[in-house]
């Protein structure tokens, strides 16, 4: 996301200066605001009191905040400890890659495969259902696990082009909203990529 941005700030473990806050997003309308560049070639995420510290600043309009990716794979279940959400979250996505369903379960469809397995009692190599992905979504543990509890919550099943059957995307929306004292607000389905998003529902 920072090579795609038309403009990157790296602050260290301090706050940004909010002049050069306003400057950045008075000439190119978004700002990535990261800690520092890794050796990696990552970027080190800002503190979740450095995300509050934007939230408040009067130059921001909204603050995005990748919170824990999945190292690339489709599904991945959060360890202890993530992921860190700031105090100031209004909206929480949970996001999972529609590519993951009928396909078996193993390293090259979910991270943390342990985890994954004693939250849907799948076994290597059995096929991912819906039932199976939705449980992602509404474990006690899995990606809804922490953030504030007044934010409101979004499930983004995303790469909608890879998946051809329309009953399994029904059926999996569904079991997510479904679930009970979770009050997930809605299910977007939808590509990133070619920036389409053909499938919303409302909790009912």
């Amino acid at each position: 996301q920072a090579q795609l941005a038309p403009a990157t700030l790296f602050c260290g473990p301090d706050p940004p200066e909010p002049k050069a806050i306003k400057t950045g997003l008075d000439k190119h309308g978004h700002l990535f605001v990261g800690r520092s560049l890794m050796i990696s070639g990552k970027v080190e995420g800002i503190s979740p009191g450095l995300a509050d510290f934007l939230f408040k600043d009067r130059a921001v309009d909204y603050v995005i905040i990748e919170a824990d990716g999945a190292a690339g794979l489709p599904l991945k279940v959060p360890a202890e400890g993530e992921p860190v959400i700031p105090s100031t979250a209004t909206v929480v996505i949970a996001m999972a890659g529609l590519e993951a369903l009928g396909r078996p379960f193993g390293p090259d469809t979910v991270f943390r495969l342990e985890k994954f397995q004693k939250m849907s009692g799948l076994r290597p190599k059995e096929i991912l259902t819906p039932e199976h992905l939705a449980k992602a979504f509404t474990a006690p543990e899995g990606l809804f696990k922490a953030g504030p509890k007044r934010a409101r919550k979004v499930a983004f099943l995303n790469k909608r082009d890879l998946l051809s059957r329309e009953s399994a995307l029904h059926e999996l929306a569904h079991l997510v909203l479904g679930a009970s004292g979770l009050k997930i607000e809605r299910v977007v389905i939808g590509s990133i990529l070619e920036g389409t998003y053909s499938f919303i529902m409302e909790e009912s």
